[in-house]
């Protein structure tokens, strides 16, 4: 009986531990998710401007006002900024696979709960 007791009290102690452990976790995916989010609104951004200047860039180039290295500046400005909006979204489709592993952890700790409370 004593012993049975002990396993019980080992396993609600180590219950504890994996339920504060979780609650970490669950901060940690919290901030990287708001991080993922600020990131994107700022690739957002300047992909935006960058395809501004792109277009602009276009007619100047048409117009013979301004050189292709110049041009070909704008069209690699802007190639890279729609690449960091892509990198970004990646960021945040993690994000949301982070926040999903937190509802399953929830639902771990209920658990734990239910059998050690």
């Amino acid at each position: 009986m004593l012993k049975e007791l002990a396993e019980a009290q080992a396993l609600h102690a180590a219950a504890v531990a994996g339920v504060q452990t979780t609650e970490f976790k669950i901060i940690q995916a919290r901030k990287m998710r708001e991080v993922a989010h600020s990131m994107l609104a700022r690739a957002q951004v300047e992909y935006t401007l960058k395809k501004t200047t792109l277009e602009r860039r276009k007619e100047l180039f048409g117009a013979t006002a301004i050189t292709q290295e110049q041009f070909d500046e704008a069209q690699n400005q802007h190639d890279i900024a729609q690449a960091d909006v892509g990198i970004a979204k990646a960021k945040m489709g993690w994000s949301v696979t982070l926040e999903l592993a937190r509802v399953r952890a929830r639902w771990r700790i209920l658990s734990a709960e239910a059998v050690c409370p």
